[in-house]
């Protein structure tokens, strides 16, 4: 390099180098007044160290970003699709599971009844609400159909309880026999008999149920036909009207 450099008097020459020891930069300009060549020389592989370890830092940095966005987003997609699952299927007044979501699992249950040791359907309806909405507004009347539905939580889980109309519950009972719903229900009503304000229409509860057998009510289908018809039968005798006039 010093060879090179005394053999240029006219111009400034840049020349780079690299070795094991040092990277870098040599910027010579003959002075010819002195008689001297002005050498500058920068070392620049300290230099390219740090900017190297600066880009890796900067490069691991950013990757932890994305990593960490992608992960929240991740998160918050899978909650909202969550929270839309939940609205498309719950009930807005009640908060229990809607008409749409029972249809999907009883599709699902009629697959596999044969395995559980006991199936049935409970059709729940609630007598004179139509005159409670009619005297004192529908917000009264919402009213006890939350009230009822916590009761029917409370009675048989909140994961088995449908509300299926305006007034109308189902509920889903697996492995659980005719009996034990029955006392069930039982205890249900003792605590709805203390529901009311003075001066309003009683209300009441008609409920129907009916259970898988092998021979006639083996589906979902006939289940549930008959778990009404015995609702309305039950709703007769509360009520003492004929069978077509309750419905």
């Amino acid at each position: 390099m010093a060879a090179a450099i005394v053999r240029n008097t006219e111009a400034p020459e840049y020349k780079w180098y690299h070795s094991r020891e040092a990277d870098g930069y040599v910027i010579t300009k003959y002075v010819p007044n002195l008689n001297w060549y002005l050498v500058v020389e920068k070392n620049t592989r300290d230099f390219k160290i740090k900017m190297f370890s600066q880009l890796g830092l900067e490069f691991i940095f950013t990757l932890l970003v994305v990593i960490l966005v992608v992960t929240v987003t991740t998160v918050i997609i899978r909650r909202y699709n969550r929270e839309v699952m939940d609205l498309a299927e719950k009930d807005l007044l009640t908060g229990v599971k809607n008409r749409t979501s029972y249809e999907r699992e009883t599709i699902k249950h009629s697959l596999n009844m044969a395995k559980y040791e006991h199936f049935g359907i409970g059709v729940f309806d609630l007598n004179n609400l139509k005159m409670v909405n009619d005297i004192y507004g529908h917000q009264a009347g919402n009213t006890y159909i939350k009230k009822f539905s916590a009761m029917l939580c409370g009675a048989f889980g909140g994961d088995a309880v449908f509300r299926i109309g305006g007034d109308e519950f189902a509920v889903l009972f697996i492995n659980i026999n005719e009996a034990e719903v029955r006392d069930r229900w039982h205890m249900l009503l003792e605590k709805f008999k203390e529901m009311g304000r003075p001066g309003e229409p009683k209300i009441s509860a008609a409920f129907g149920a009916a259970f898988r057998d092998a021979a006639e009510l083996n589906t979902i289908g006939k289940i549930f036909k008959t778990a009404d018809d015995n609702m309305y039968l039950d709703k007769e005798r509360i009520k003492g009207k004929p069978h077509n006039e309750t419905r």
